[in-house]
C-alpha cells in the first residue's frame, strides 16, 4: 500500500483521493505525504554547491552510459555488415545508414558530454570570483 501511495504522491495526486483510491486511512496517507514532503525539502535545502557538483557528475555518468549503449548497437551493426561482406553477400543500405546515424549520435553525445565536463562548477566559479575580489581589495588598500 505504501508503494501505491508513493506512486500517487509522485504523480501529484492529493493525499485524500489517493487514500480513498488505495483503501488507506486518510490520516496515514497524510502522515506519509508530510514525511515525504519533509524529505524533499531537506534534500533541496542542503548544501547547494555540493548538490550542484553531484548533479554535474551524474549528468556526465549518464552520458557515459548512453555512449556505451550506443556503441553496443554500433558494434552489432558493424558485426552484421562485416559478416555479410565476408560471405560476399549484398549489404542492405539501411545497415550503412544505421551505422552512420549511430556514428553521428555517438559523436553528438561525446560533444555534449565534453561541453558539460568542461563547464566549471559553481564552486570553482565562486572561488575564482572571491580570489579576484580579494586581489582587487588588496590592490585598493595598498593604493590608499
Amino acid at each position: 500500500m505504501q508503494r501505491k501511495l508513493q506512486i500517487c504522491f509522485g504523480r501529484g495526486i492529493n493525499a485524500l483521493p489517493a487514500a480513498q483510491e488505495i483503501g488507506l486511512d486518510k490520516k496515514t496517507a497524510y502522515r506519509y505525504y508530510d514525511e515525504w514532503t519533509e524529505q524533499i525539502i531537506e534534500s533541496e535545502t542542503g548544501d547547494f554547491l555540493e548538490r550542484q557538483k553531484k548533479e554535474h557528475q551524474r549528468i556526465i555518468l549518464s552520458f557515459d552510459n548512453d555512449i556505451l549503449e550506443a556503441y553496443k548497437f554500433f558494434d552489432e551493426i558493424d558485426i552484421e555488415i562485416h559478416g555479410l561482406q565476408k560471405e560476399n553477400k549484398l549489404v542492405p543500405k539501411h545497415l550503412f545508414s544505421i551505422k552512420l546515424d549511430l556514428m553521428r549520435y555517438i559523436s553528438d553525445l561525446k560533444e555534449k558530454k565534453g561541453a558539460i565536463s568542461m563547464q566549471p562548477t559553481m564552486e570553482y566559479s565562486m572561488d575564482k570570483k572571491i580570489k579576484e575580489m580579494f586581489a582587487e581589495y588588496v590592490k585598493d588598500t595598498k593604493n590608499d
